[in-house]
This record gives C-alpha cells, sequence and structure tokens, in this order.
C-alpha cells in the first residue's frame, strides 16, 4: 500500500487487558472507491519494532524515549507500507520527494 502520511501520534505507552503497549501512529491518506477524496487511516507501529522498520541503530532504551515530533520528517512524505502475516506493520519504504529527485539528491 503506497500512501501520504499527514501526521503522527502515538498511543502508550500503558496497557489494554492486562497487555502492554506502546505505537507510534502513522496518519496516513487512503484513496478507495467508497470515498470521494480521501480518507484517514491510522497504521500502528510497535515501538519495539522501530529500530528495524527505520534502521535507527538505537538501542531498545533509547528507542522507548522516542516521541511523535522525532519522526516529523515523515510528515508529507509518501511510503509503502507492508505488513506480515499477523498484520503488524513489517516494513515501511519511503520514497524520495520530487522535488529531490529534481535537484539531483
Amino acid at each position: 500500500m503506497s500512501t501520504k502520511v499527514i501526521g503522527i501520534s502515538e498511543s502508550g505507552p500503558s496497557s489494554y487487558q492486562g497487555h502492554p503497549f506502546h505505537n507510534l501512529v502513522l496518519h496516513v491518506e487512503v484513496e478507495d472507491r467508497y470515498t470521494e477524496g480521501k480518507r484517514a487511516e491510522q497504521l500502528k507501529v510497535k515501538y519495539s519494532r522501530l529500530n528495524e522498520i527505520f534502521n535507527l541503530g538505537k538501542s531498545a532504551a533509547e528507542v522507548e524515549l522516542l516521541h511523535p515530533k522525532d519522526f516529523v520528517n515523515l510528515v508529507g512524505k509518501s511510503v509503502s507500507v507492508y505488513y506480515d502475516k499477523f498484520r503488524n506493520v513489517d516494513t515501511i519504504i519511503v520514497h524520495p520527494d520530487e522535488s529531490d529527485n529534481k535537484s539531483g539528491k
């Protein structure tokens, strides 16, 4: 699924029915045949997976200290999202801006 990130938030750290959770939430634009214009959808990325997904090179403790503002550079970017067999976000590919391609970056 290729989509555009329009916002970022955080859910947790907390627990639900005794299960801890901490997610980075990407708010993305989605087009579908049932919606005129676009609608928003939330993609939850587990904090425990941020290192692998975004290749951060941080320790688990450092990752837990990150905030949505640390990912503000994703807002406005086009991304492709891939899921594992349990429908968890497995991979996110951030596409370069068209302006980056035009300027030779």
